[in-house]
């Protein structure tokens, strides 16, 4: 199956973000930070400005562990950009799902929501603007880009963790392919046989599911 756009999410569908929060975890544990003090602050610093949109840093996490008197340094924060250069954080499938989408999309966009230099930093270092044709971040409320940029007939598909965000891009665009990466930490495989969204918990799954389509 061949598509106009392709719209790829990044954290938790090509980007292992449970496996990159247990390392910044890690590097705050070596600086004597409780773990419920390092869980409440990563929780406030994921969304400061609404609970639906995400704008986590390095930079706000490590402010609010010193409101409670954490003596971070600037080595604290070296030591957390310093984890992207010494760690792959990609799916094992990642490049083989973007490659295969690469040769069945006209127009590749990484459309991912988050704090604008922090999430360019991440694409960065993984060096995976080599696929896309855009890079598009965004606050949150992805169905809004989604509105200024699909035209009527065009051939979409449309990748991502979020049940929530997917049942919402569904009900705007019924017309395009949409797939769940299924995000078992945060839903269950009940909640994403009711949403009616076809779903799998790799991409190389998702992979077989999109070529094996007509």
């Amino acid at each position: 199956m061949k598509f106009d756009y392709s719209f790829v999410d990044f954290d938790k569908t090509i980007f292992d973000c449970y496996k990159f929060e247990k390392d910044i975890w890690a590097v705050f544990e070596r600086q004597g930070v409780k773990s419920k003090d390092y869980s409440a602050t990563y929780k406030k610093s994921l969304c400061t400005v609404s609970p639906d949109l995400f704008d986590y840093n390095f930079q706000e996490h490590i402010k609010f562990l010193r409101e409670l008197g954490y003596k971070l340094g600037k080595e604290v924060e070296i030591e957390l950009e310093s984890l992207l250069d010494k760690n792959n954080y990609l799916f094992p499938d990642t490049e083989e799902f973007l490659r295969f989408l690469r040769e069945n999309t006209k127009k590749m966009v990484l459309l991912t929501a988050g704090d604008d230099e922090f999430q360019k930093i991440k694409i960065k270092k993984t060096k995976l603007g080599r696929w896309f044709d855009e890079v598009e971040i965004v606050l949150g409320h992805k169905e809004d880009f989604l509105a200024d940029k699909i035209k009527p007939g065009d051939s979409v598909f449309f990748v991502n963790d979020s049940l929530r965000e997917n049942l919402i891009i569904r009900d705007n665009f019924p017309e395009i392919l949409i797939v769940t990466k299924l995000n078992s930490v945060r839903y269950t495989v009940d909640e994403a046989e009711k949403s009616g969204i076809p779903f799998f918990e790799t991409l190389k799954e998702i992979k077989n599911y999109v070529a094996g389509l007509k």
